[in-house]
């Protein structure tokens, strides 16, 4: 039986990251139907076009909102939900304790 060329290359994970509840949503559905076996949320990247619409590594600024987005997003799919993460959003600030404790639950 000659294996399905996806089904070797298993598993995939989608990545995605925002700060807007309604996108991150329209997100998941979006790539639900890739069907992959995760969804990761970049809620690490640094880059500053990203960061400066409180994405990627500037939701770190906004716990709260980081938790309540992926929270929703759990609700949302079936489909494993993890996060990629900075210790903290500088030197000063890192959280990255409460933020793993907060997002595991």
């Amino acid at each position: 039986m000659k294996l399905d060329i996806y089904e070797k290359e298993r598993p995939v994970g989608i990545q995605i990251f925002g700060a807007n509840l309604d996108s991150m949503l329209q997100s998941v559905e979006i790539v639900e139907k890739s069907v992959p076996d995760i969804i990761d949320i970049n809620f690490g990247c640094p880059v500053k076009k990203v960061v400066s619409k409180g994405a990627g590594a500037g939701i770190l600024k906004d716990i709260p909102l980081m938790v309540s987005l992926t929270e929703a997003m759990v609700k949302h799919t079936k489909l494993p939900i993890t996060v990629k993460t900075r210790l903290g959003w500088d030197q000063d600030s890192i959280k990255i304790i409460e933020v793993a404790e907060r997002l595991q639950d």
